[in-house]
Formats: structure tokens, C-alpha cells, sequence
């Protein structure tokens, strides 16, 4: 009875909630491994105690939002040590005492020719054992989460992936705001561009908002609670403004105002979508108003923000010039520095020139899986969940955020809800006839 009990209660919004308010609480004192292991404990008791996985979801998508300080002032080998050992042992009793069937999945191939693709990168350039182990490594932890969580998730999967993004996004805004009033000088962070959650500078942080962007305008359609969501939506856009991030504040800004002109086509509350961004514009612009001191600064860094390149130029000629010193395999990951990646700021130039002209191949098959199978069954969930992935691959043209682990594994689950998806509203047909099923 008392496990049924608290099966039920992790499968809830109140469960996700929870951790969210353990991540905020522990990245606000800093206090990293006792989110973990508090993370680490309930992670091993659900593989120890029950065979639906779906609780582990937002576990894995908030833990990495607990990290309070850049990764070059901590030192994770502790953790690993003593955390590593218990998830590891309760995956192995997990997987005998359950034992589950994994399933192929359709994004296998697309999956298996970029791990290759990793694998061979910098082959007759540099090869070192290290640099294998580390890019593999990590390219095989996110193949692992899409297999294992596509085999063993099954109750409640698309509410608690899409519950968990909510709750991240919530959890970045919230720690943006909590940044700027510890700022001894709010003027100065905001005009110098200081914002630094530790898991993330301004650009990263940017990026995961926005990429969550249209799970909210899923909701605002679907959820009965849509006009809490509207307001949720004005409020990611204006943490994204606070990023300062150029890119991202073009990409979501456009996707913002189109998804908005999309719902009010579609949705059968369009008037009341309608009259909830008038009440909600005259409301901002009452508050910026009364209180100018807080919007005047970013106002003010917006409009003389330039279209500079920012040195991205350079790094891309020199990702071309890289390209040509092993065309074949590419130079790798680590060209130039032992320890750290080297990037240069372009996904496509990237691929090009750490993994050469076979790598490149090989990810042609990756990106073709990634943007078709949704179109397999084309409703209007999927719809909303490619648009996360592409609004995360625009910025990819800009920035390295295409390799980053946590980036990838928001993606994986992402394509299980695409892959499980049980909504019938083709979304043509929606656009076309303008009705939606109200969840």
C-alpha cells in the first residue's frame, strides 16, 4: 500500500515540484552534493522498488540546474566517487531483477552513425585514448538515457517530460531574478552581460528557455490553466531578454510572435488568448512605468545592442582552414587545448571539422532522422516537440550548445514523447479546420 502510495505521488506535478524546490534551494546555498544525493537516493529507489522509470525523468533533466559555480572552480571527482558507484549498482540490480527488453527505437540508426561518427573523430590526427574515452563516453550516456527511458518509461511519460521542462524553465527564471537582486550593481550586470548561474553563463541559460518555449504554448492550447501560461510565456521571453543573448532573443522573440498568430487561428479560445496579451502587455508596460530603474537598463542595452559577429568570423574560417588539415576523420575535439574542447561556434562547422568529411556523413543520417520522423505521424504535440529542437538548432549556427550533454538528453526525451506520442489531432488538419482537442 505505502508503495503504491508513493508510486502514485512520483507520477504526480507535486513529485516534480518537489524537486524543482530541492534544486533551487540547493544551487541558492550551493550545497551541489546534497541535491545529489538526496537526487541519487530517490533515483536508486525507484530502479530498486519499481519497474516504471518514468520517475526518474525530471531527476535527470533538474539535476544539472543544482550547479551553483562554473566548472572550472569544482571538482567533480568526489562525486563521481561516491555517488557513481550507487547509481551504477542500481542500474545492475535493476536490470536483474527487472529485466527489461530494449527496444530499437526509430532514431536508432541516427543515433548509432553519430556515436561512429564520435568515435572515429580525429582518427590519423588526434587520436588519443582520452579524448576518445571522454567524447564516446559522453556521446554513449545520452544514447543509454533514449534506450533505456524508451524501454522502461511507461506510465505518464509525455506529462512528466513536459511537467519537468516547465519546472526547469521556472527554475532559470527564478535564478536569473535571484541573480540580478544579489548584483551589487544591477546597472553594471546588465549592460556588461555578467549573468553566470554557474550551470550556465547567459547565453546557455538563454538557450534552454527558449528551447522550452514551445512546450508552453502547447500548454496554453491544451491545458485548461492556458491563461497562467500566457503569462508564463511573456514571462520566459523577458528572461530571455535578460540573457542578453542576441541569437536567442531573435530566434525566440520571431517564434514567440508566430506561435501566438498560430493559436489564435487554431484554438477555439482565441478571443480569450486575445484579450489575455492585451491585459498582459498593458500590464508591463504600466509596470516599466512606475518602475523604469529595472527595464530602462536592458531597454537601453537592447537598442544599442550590435549585429556584430564577436569574433565568430574568425573561428569559423578557422574551422574551415582545420577542415583541411585532416578532411578525411577531421582534427577531432581537442585541437588546440589537452584538457578542454575546442569550438568554434557553428554546429555545421564544428561537425566538419572535428569529425571530417565521414563523420559528416554519417551525422547526414543523424539529422535526417532527427527532423523526419516526426512528420511519421505529424499531429500537434509533435508539432510543438520538433519546434524545441529546432529553435535549440538555430542557436546552434552560433554557439557549441549542439554537443552539450544536458542539451542532448532535453532532446532524447523529447523524442520519446515524438516516438510515444498518442495525440490524434493531425496537425494539418488542425491548422486547416481551426479545432484542436482540449486535453
Amino acid at each position: 500500500m505505502v508503495f503504491k502510495k508513493s508510486e502514485k505521488f512520483m507520477h504526480s506535478p507535486y513529485f516534480i515540484a518537489g524537486l524543482a524546490f530541492i534544486t533551487l534551494l540547493c544551487w541558492y546555498l550551493d550545497v551541489f552534493i546534497v541535491g545529489m544525493i538526496i537526487f541519487a537516493a530517490i533515483f536508486s529507489f525507484v530502479l530498486l522498488f519499481y519497474r516504471d522509470t518514468t520517475p526518474l525523468i525530471p531527476i535527470i533533466v533538474l539535476c544539472t540546474f543544482m550547479i551553483s559555480r562554473v566548472a572550472s572552480e569544482f571538482d567533480f571527482t568526489p562525486y563521481i566517487i561516491g555517488i557513481a558507484p550507487v547509481l551504477v549498482i542500481s542500474l545492475i540490480l535493476y536490470f536483474v531483477l527487472k529485466r527489461p527488453k530494449f527496444k530499437k527505437g526509430l532514431y536508432f540508426y541516427g543515433l548509432a552513425a553519430a556515436l561512429i561518427a564520435m568515435t572515429t573523430a580525429g582518427i590519423g590526427f588526434d587520436y588519443q585514448i582520452a579524448h576518445i574515452l571522454t567524447v564516446c563516453g559522453l556521446t554513449l550516456t545520452v544514447i543509454f538515457v533514449y534506450f533505456f527511458f524508451n524501454s522502461t518509461a511507461t506510465n505518464g511519460v509525455k506529462q512528466t517530460v513536459l511537467n519537468s521542462f516547465i519546472a526547469a524553465a521556472i527554475v532559470s527564471l527564478l535564478q536569473i531574478l535571484i541573480f540580478y537582486i544579489r548584483a551589487e550593481d544591477f546597472m553594471y550586470a546588465v549592460t556588461h552581460k555578467t549573468l553566470n548561474l554557474g550551470w550556465g553563463i547567459s547565453n546557455n541559460v538563454a538557450v534552454v528557455l527558449s528551447m522550452f518555449l514551445p512546450i508552453t504554448f502547447y500548454r496554453i492550447l491544451k491545458s485548461k490553466y492556458y491563461l497562467l501560461y500566457i503569462v508564463f510565456a511573456f514571462a520566459q521571453l523577458i528572461g530571455i531578454l535578460f540573457t542578453l543573448s542576441r541569437g536567442n532573443i531573435l530566434f525566440s522573440a520571431a517564434a514567440f510572435v508566430a506561435f501566438f498568430a498560430l493559436l489564435i487561428i487554431i484554438s477555439q479560445r482565441r478571443f480569450a488568448i486575445i484579450i489575455g496579451i492585451i491585459a498582459i502587455v498593458t500590464v508591463l508596460l504600466a509596470i516599466a512605468m512606475i518602475f523604469p530603474d529595472v527595464f530602462k537598463p536592458i531597454i537601453d542595452r537592447l537598442i544599442k545592442m550590435e549585429l556584430t559577429d564577436n569574433g565568430r568570423f574568425v573561428l569559423l574560417r578557422e574551422g574551415i582552414e582545420s577542415f583541411k588539415l585532416n578532411p578525411i576523420f577531421g582534427i577531432g575535439f581537442y585541437y588546440k587545448h589537452a584538457d578542454i574542447p575546442h569550438w568554434f561556434h557553428n554546429s555545421v562547422v564544428q561537425i566538419l571539422a572535428s569529425t571530417g568529411i565521414f563523420g559528416s556523413l554519417l551525422y547526414g543520417v543523424f539529422f535526417y532522422q532527427r527532423y523526419s520522423v516526426p512528420f511519421k505521424k505529424f499531429n500537434t504535440s509533435n508539432f510543438f516537440m520538433i519546434c524545441c529542437v529546432i529553435l535549440s538548432g538555430l542557436y546552434g549556427f552560433l554557439e557549441c550548445n549542439f554537443f552539450f550533454v544536458y542539451n542532448n538528453i532535453f532532446i532524447i526525451f523529447i523524442y520519446i514523447v515524438i516516438e510515444r506520442e498518442e495525440d490524434t489531432d493531425n496537425f494539418f488538419k488542425v491548422l486547416f479546420k481551426r479545432k484542436t482537442k482540449i486535453d
